[in-house]
C-alpha cells in the first residue's frame, strides 16, 4: 500500500474546505470597465481633451444557510477635462458611488413567511412618471394563507 506525504494531506484537505466554504457562500458578480477618449474642437484653434475612465461592479450572494442574501451595485469614475489651450484650467473628477447595498431574508413560520429586506427600495405609481422615487429603510413583513401584513420605515 502506497502512503500518502504530509504535504498532499494538507493540499487535499485545504481543497476540501475551499469546496465545502464555496457551496455555502455561492457569489455572482459581474463587472464592466469602460474607456472613453475623446479630442473635440469648435473652431479647430482650440482643442480640448476628454478622458473617462469607469468601473463597474455588482454582487449578489447567498450568506450561507442563514436565508440572507446580499446584493450591491457600485461604480468608480474618473474625468479629466483638458484644454490644450489653457492646461491651467484642467478640470478632475472621482465619482464614487454605491447605488445599492441590500440584505434581505425569508423565513419560515409556522403558518407563514416572515420577510426582511434591509436597503435600497425604489416606489413609484403604475406610470413611473408622476411619482418615482428611490428610499433607503427597511421592511418587515408577513405572509400566511389568511392575511398578509407589511411593515416599512425608510428617508
Amino acid at each position: 500500500m502506497k502512503k500518502i506525504s504530509f504535504t498532499k494531506k494538507i493540499i487535499c484537505a485545504a481543497a476540501s474546505c475551499i469546496l465545502f466554504a464555496s457551496s455555502l457562500c455561492a457569489v455572482t458578480w459581474s463587472g464592466v470597465i469602460d474607456d472613453n477618449t475623446k479630442l473635440s474642437t469648435s473652431d479647430f484653434s482650440a482643442f480640448n481633451l476628454y478622458q473617462s475612465n469607469g468601473i463597474y461592479l455588482s454582487l449578489n450572494s447567498k450568506l450561507g444557510d442563514s436565508g440572507l442574501r446580499l446584493a450591491s451595485e457600485c461604480s468608480y469614475k474618473y474625468k479629466a477635462n483638458i484644454p490644450f489651450s489653457s492646461i491651467e484650467s484642467s478640470t478632475f473628477t472621482n465619482i464614487v458611488d454605491l447605488s445599492l447595498l441590500k440584505l434581505s431574508g425569508t423565513w419560515a413560520l409556522s403558518g407563514g413567511a416572515i420577510s426582511m429586506n434591509l436597503g435600497r427600495f425604489s416606489y413609484s405609481d403604475l406610470s413611473g412618471v408622476i411619482f418615482t422615487q428611490n428610499s433607503d429603510g427597511v421592511y418587515v413583513s408577513y405572509d400566511s394563507m389568511k392575511m398578509s401584513a407589511g411593515f416599512y420605515a425608510g428617508y
